[in-house]
């Protein structure tokens, strides 16, 4: 049975093993109380879930009564394109990083094609006269 949780914080990775996986402190919204939970690498982008702080996730208990984060691809739209959002504004800063184009600072080999785009753009222009 799915369960609704908040997502606290995210408290640490375990030891390497077999599968990768974080423990988590989520909110349970039912139960109104703390629980730990794990989220594995396989189902879930756990390299960005600090970003899905405060956010609601489905979860399931495990055999050992372990709270697992449900797989990513069954979570709600909305958890999904909080997260899309978030990434990419993120994606956004990393323009301030290119130079400006100039021709000038061309070499080499992307000269000579700039060279012959240029040239393409003269003749079609004549010959569109």
């Amino acid at each position: 049975m799915k369960k609704i949780a908040l997502l606290i914080d995210i408290l640490g990775k375990n030891r390497p093993r077999y599968k990768k996986y974080l423990v988590c402190s989520i909110y349970d919204l039912s139960d109104h109380n703390t629980k730990l939970a794990k989220v594995y690498e396989d189902d879930f982008p756990i390299w960005h879930i600090e970003k899905l702080k405060g956010e609601k996730l489905f979860y399931s208990l495990d055999n050992e009564g372990w709270p697992i984060i449900t797989n990513f691809n069954y979570q709600k739209t909305h958890l999904k394109n909080t997260l899309i959002n978030l990434l990419l504004r993120k994606g956004q800063g990393a323009l301030k990083r290119y130079i400006y184009f100039e021709e000038s600072t061309l070499k080499g080999k992307y000269l000579n094609f700039y060279k012959t785009i240029q040239e393409r753009k003269n003749l079609e222009k004549i010959f569109s006269i």
